[in-house]
């Protein structure tokens, strides 16, 4: 049974599932759920899309009431670009009780799979040399507001890592009221705010 739009299905089934072949939650998007048992064999495959957050809109996932055993292939990928911060999870298959792993696994670049005792989770963690973050370098001189000086920006990536590969404009400001010291790339004001 399936609820369809143009951007997921939502699909159940009330039998318990054998997969010999590949599982495709959604179409392309979408939320399967399994009332029963779902058993994976060692050549069957698990086929998740994402893009995005939340589950069943902008990712797969498979719902599973009962007991999971996992094995065979877990595949999964990015449709888009989506705008992913590192940490953020998709948990893109829930069962009562999960036993059993992925023979193999294929995941976008930037992701981590791991499991739990009832569920199995991509996690963002990032890409080495993409940029995550600009920080500026300590400055060595106390500097107020008004008085030019020079600071040092530096990009990185998840890993604290000089980042090697940015493309685009970084804006990096400071408003304040009041003189505001600027110690160690951390900004102090008593009325002021820092971006």
């Amino acid at each position: 049974r399936c609820l369809s739009d143009w951007s997921s299905d939502v699909c159940s089934s009330d039998l318990s599932v054998t997969n010999n072949g590949t599982l495709n939650p959604g179409n392309p998007l979408g939320l399967l759920t399994i009332t029963g048992n779902y058993a994976q064999t060692a050549n069957a495959a698990l086929n998740i899309v994402l893009a995005g957050l939340p589950a069943g809109t902008n990712y797969d996932r498979l719902v599973v009431n009962g007991n999971a055993s996992l094995a065979g292939r877990f595949n999964s990928s990015l449709i888009t670009n989506a705008d992913l911060l590192v940490g953020n999870q998709f948990t893109v298959l829930t069962a009562g009780s999960l036993t059993g792993v992925y023979g193999s696994t294929t995941v976008p670049s930037g992701f981590a799979l791991s499991y739990t005792n009832s569920s199995v989770v991509l996690t963002f963690v990032g890409v080495p040399g993409s940029v995550y973050r600009f920080a500026w370098a300590p400055i060595p001189a106390l500097e107020y507001s008004g008085v030019p000086f020079r600071v040092t920006i530096v990009a990185q990536d998840f890993q604290d890592n000089l980042a090697t590969s940015f493309s685009g404009t970084a804006t990096l400001g400071l408003y304040s009221e009041q003189p505001t010291n600027i110690l160690g790339g951390v900004a102090y004001s008593s009325s002021s705010s820092a971006n």
